[in-house]
This record gives C-alpha cells, sequence and structure tokens, in this order.
C-alpha cells in the first residue's frame, strides 16, 4: 500500500513520529511499546489480576448500548467483557455532528483491527472494541459541523447552530452531547440531500441519515447510532461517560483529586518538564482537574484558599468543603474529569489493554504516566491510529497532470496552485524570474569595484538600490504568475476540486472531510471497504484509492 512518512508531511510533532518510530527517548513517558506482543501480555496479565465491576458495567452498556440501537454482535461483546479473560480496545472522540471529521472512522477501524489481530496472538484471551462518546466535551463551536463535497465539487459545511450572544454562551456552555436536535437538524438533512451529487446510494445514504439525526435526538445519541448504522457487523460497545450509574464509579477518582489537589497538577508539570527537554507539553493541568455542571454550563472548579471554599470559576458560586463533597455523594453526575482526567476515569471502568490515539493524544499521555500511578491505575499501551489520504482515481490524475505530489500540497497549497498555474506554458516562470534575480545581482555588483575605488560611503547606497531592484522584480513575478493563474482557468477550476478533496481548508483530508461524501459514491459498505484497505502498520500516513467495479460500490 503506498505511504508516505510523517516526517515527510508538516502536520506532525517530532513526538508523534518518534513514537511511531519507537524511539528510546519516549520509553520512560509510555507503559511499554505498541509493537511489542510481550509488553501487550504483560499488561493483560496485569488487568486479569486486577478487580474490576464488570457485572455492574456490563448491565450498564447494555441498556446504553440498546438506545443506540445496536445489533447482536455488540450485546455479545458486552456479555464478554463480564469475564477476566476480556480486554478491551478502546478508542474515543467528541460527538461531532455526522460523525465528524474521517480520522474518527479510522480511530474506530484500528480499533477493530487490532482486536482481529490480537485475538490470534493471545489465545485464551478476548478483545472487544469500545468506543468512548466524548459527550461531556464543551467544544459546541469544533462538534456542530461536517465538511462534505457538493455536487460541483467545492466544500460545503453543514453546520448546526445555537443562537446565544457571547456573554450568554460563556456563562452556560454545557456538554455537547447532552444538546437536543430540534428543527433545524432536519433542514440541514435537506440540504445535505439535496447538495451531495445524485448516484445510486444516495436514497439510502440520507435514509441512514435521518435514522440517526432527528429533532428531539441528543448529540451524543444521534453520533451512536451513526456509528452502529456504519459498522452494523462489528460489534461496537459505545460508552456514554454522562450515565449517572457510571459517575457513581467514578466517584472514588472525583474525591481523590479534590483532596490531595494539587498533587494531580504538580505531577503533570514535574513530567512536562522533563518531556520538554526535547518535545513538547501538549496540555495544561489545573490545580484542580474536575469541572462542575451547574445551571446549564461546565465550570472549573476552583479552591479559594483565603475563603476556606471552592469556587465555579465563571461564577458567584461557591461550597464550603462538606457542601461540594456532599454533592459528590448525592449527585456525582454534576462532576466530570478535565483532558487529565479522563484517561484514568476510561481506564478504572475499562480493563483497557489498548487505547488507539490520534497524535495530540499520543501526546498528552506522554505527560500522564505519574497521574496513573497516583491514582493506582494500569496506564494502557497506546497505539497509533491509521492516518490516511483517501486518492481518488480522478484526482491521482490531476496531480500526474501538473507533476504534483501529495508532499507539496501538505506542505504548501499556493505553491501547488502555482506550479498547476504554469502547466503548459512555454515560459517557466520560477526559472525565468530566478535568472532575473541574477542577472539583477551580477548588474549591481559589477559597480562594486568602482564604488570601493572611489567612495565607500556609496555601498549602502549601492545595496539599496539593489534591493529595491529585486523587490520590484518580486513584484513583477507575482503579477505575472497571478494573471497565468487567470489565464488557466480549466487548471484552476481542477486545482480547486484537488484541493477542496486532498487538503480542504490547507488542513489534511482526514481533519476535515466527513465520511458522508464517500458514502454516496462508494455505497454504505464503504467503511468495510476501507478496513480492508487500510494497514494495521499505522507507522506511516497511508493512502487509500477506492475503486468502482461493474457501476456499484466496491464490495
Amino acid at each position: 500500500m503506498p505511504a508516505i512518512s510523517y516526517r515527510d508531511i508538516p502536520f506532525y510533532s517530532d513526538l508523534f513520529c518518534d513514537y511511531v518510530s519507537s524511539k528510546p527517548t519516549l520509553q520512560n513517558f509510555y507503559n511499554g511499546s505498541f509493537r511489542s506482543p510481550e509488553d501487550i501480555l504483560a499488561h493483560t496479565n496485569i488487568l486479569r489480576r486486577r478487580d474490576y465491576d464488570r457485572d455492574y458495567l456490563a448491565d450498564v452498556l447494555t441498556k446504553q448500548n440498546a438506545s443506540f440501537g445496536a445489533g447482536e454482535k455488540t450485546f455479545t461483546n458486552i456479555a464478554k467483557l463480564r469475564k477476566s479473560e476480556t480486554f478491551a480496545i478502546v478508542t474515543g472522540q467528541q460527538v461531532g455532528l455526522f460523525g465528524g471529521p474521517l480520522y474518527t472512522i479510522y480511530k474506530i477501524i484500528t480499533a477493530l483491527q487490532l482486536c482481529e489481530s490480537l485475538r490470534t496472538q493471545h489465545a485464551g484471551c478476548e478483545f472487544i472494541p469500545v468506543f468512548w462518546l466524548e459527550t461531556e466535551d464543551h467544544d459546541f463551536d469544533e462538534a456542530n459541523h461536517a465538511w462534505l463535497i457538493d455536487g460541483s465539487g467545492a466544500l460545503l459545511r453543514a453546520g448546526y447552530e445555537i443562537h446565544t450572544d457571547e456573554d450568554e454562551k460563556a456563562r452556560t456552555q454545557g456538554p455537547t452531547g447532552a444538546v437536543v436536535f430540534d428543527e433545524q437538524i432536519v433542514s440541514i438533512v435537506d440540504s445535505i440531500e439535496k447538495n451531495l451529487p445524485a448516484t445510486e446510494f444516495h436514497e439510502t445514504v440520507i435514509t441512514a441519515i435521518r435514522g440517526a439525526y432527528s429533532s428531539g435526538t441528543t448529540f451524543s445519541k444521534a453520533f451512536a447510532k451513526l456509528i452502529q448504522i456504519l459498522f452494523p457487523e462489528a460489534g461496537i460497545v459505545c460508552l456514554d461517560p454522562m450515565d449517572r450509574m457510571l459517575k457513581e464509579m467514578l466517584t472514588p477518582i472525583f474525591r481523590r483529586e479534590l483532596e490531595y489537589a494539587p498533587r494531580t497538577c504538580e505531577a503533570v508539570v514535574q513530567q512536562s518538564v522533563m518531556l520538554e527537554q526535547k518535545y513538547h507539553a501538549q496540555v495544561k493541568p489545573r490545580v484542580i482537574n474536575l469541572f462542575y455542571f451547574w445551571k446549564g454550563g461546565r465550570f472549573p472548579i476552583e479552591f479559594r484558599k483565603e475563603l476556606d471554599s471552592y469556587w465555579l470559576k465563571g461564577t458567584r458560586q461557591y461550597f464550603t468543603k462538606d457542601e461540594l463533597f456532599r454533592s459528590l455523594k448525592e449527585h456525582p453526575d454534576y462532576f466530570t474529569p478535565n483532558v487529565v482526567l479522563r484517561p484514568i476515569c476510561q481506564d478504572l471502568l475499562l480493563p483497557t489493554a489498548m487505547y488507539v490515539a490520534g497524535p495530540g493524544e499520543i501526546a498528552y499521555f506522554a505527560q500522564f504516566k505519574p497521574v496513573y500511578n497516583i491514582f493506582g491505575v494500569p496506564m494502557p499501551i497506546i497505539y497509533p491510529r491509521a492516518s490516511v489520504t483517501i486518492l481518488e482515481e480522478r484526482f491521482e490524475k490531476t496531480m500526474e497532470k501538473f507533476s504534483l505530489t501529495l508532499n507539496e500540497i501538505f506542505s504548501d497549497v499556493q505553491k501547488a496552485r502555482e506550479k498547476s498555474a504554469q502547466t503548459g506554458q512555454n515560459i517557466p516562470l520560477e526559472e525565468t524570474f530566478g535568472a532575473a534575480h541574477s542577472l539583477i545581482t551580477e548588474a549591481f555588483e559589477s559597480a562594486r569595484p568602482a564604488i570601493e575605488a572611489y567612495d565607500m560611503t556609496l555601498l549602502h547606497t549601492l545595496e539599496t538600490a539593489k534591493q529595491k531592484a529585486q523587490q520590484a522584480m518580486d513584484v513583477l513575478g507575482d503579477k505575472i504568475t497571478a494573471a497565468a493563474v487567470r489565464a488557466n482557468t480549466t487548471a484552476a477550476t481542477q486545482m480547486d476540486k484537488l484541493i477542496a478533496n486532498i487538503a480542504p481548508n490547507e488542513k489534511p483530508q482526514e481533519r476535515s472531510l466527513n465520511i458522508l461524501y464517500y458514502l454516496n459514491k462508494y455505497g454504505m459498505d464503504f467503511c468495510e471497504t476501507l478496513k480492508q484497505q487500510i494497514s494495521l502498520d499505522t507507522t506511516n500516513h497511508q493512502i487509500v484509492s477506492p475503486m468502482k467495479r461493474g457501476g456499484g460500490g466496491r464490495r
């Protein structure tokens, strides 16, 4: 399968590149190597001996997944979770509209492939896929839209809006997963139906979307339903952490964080100091790494030493210690972890053998190893998700026509456009203006000996004049390049479509585009097609080329 080294793509950090390369410099920041069967076996042995309330958890997950429309295999997997020989391969993401960007699909596919691979490697053990729904995330502006490609080949933003003024939004922004769709969602799906190209799969796809996204449904439930629709036979177990019954299981974590603050914060800071000797720190911890749901909002909990009380930042609400701990006992669902504690909560509940993570998550897990130690929770082995560009045949031909590579497009979209504009022209603009710069330099430098002989004070004037001449040539070059772009309208149109598909919004395709465009073109089984084409060796960025066969979607 074609692949590109992460180091050749500008979007990936040194930490991530070193992690997928298993550099020894990162060994002390993680729990074992994702490449090592021995490390995986050792970790599962630790999990097997640990006491999990598996029956209680399975009961909660059974109830949740029934409401998500899960299939029989999901409930079979939940039943397996009751046994000590069963381990979870976990991934997760915020509940973005219509599934969010493509990387959500790639996380799921990697988790499914890992389950299959580990079952063959570890006889007597069972591995089930669990998707942690980030329902408590409050970044609504990131989750409320999806990017598609319409019938003209242009980017189309499908977005769900909540109309509040900025002050009101700041005061009341609660968990995205709890937002309930109104009739606006019907209009959004109608617009998608109108703007997606007409294909043999169009009606089926729109029907599927309407089956998940309807008025009266929450962001979280619609997202979970869509996962089950896209992967009907995969047995994916979805977990919504907003469930009060799960929050009751997490109460010891919340209590410990409140009682021992700022211990967690200090541990992350110390780990970050070591990490930053070579890499970057992804997240900043808080003194107390908990939020509190209050009056529809989600507010950080802070301790006010001078008042000997706890404060919900951004409000006038204060609690004494007794009041806050009584609230924890009576209303555990009012409390929610931030990014630092969320993985700890996940792995307290689940016997997590491996967590499938994106580049940003891999970076922040490097800061969290001491936090796992503080709470006495085994840290899972972190597996990098597949990173993919779907390159359709027509765009591959466009790239060949303009002699462009994916690396060039990823590195500088504007330069790629300029290169395409010059394709087929008899005059190579870059070489022409490069030669002109050389001639300007040569012309001015030819005067240097005379100036040095007669008046050294004029050397500054020489340099100034030379710079102005070169700047004038640059301005002229920009104008001619722009003229070339305008002159070649066909090339410009083709490049617009190529960029919209390969680097939409000048981001990697997987971080912008939604799966619906591809389902509409290739059929509802496209996710299974991707699963067959994507490699479990996720140490490079992969290129997938979908093909139609006999007029239908690839089966």
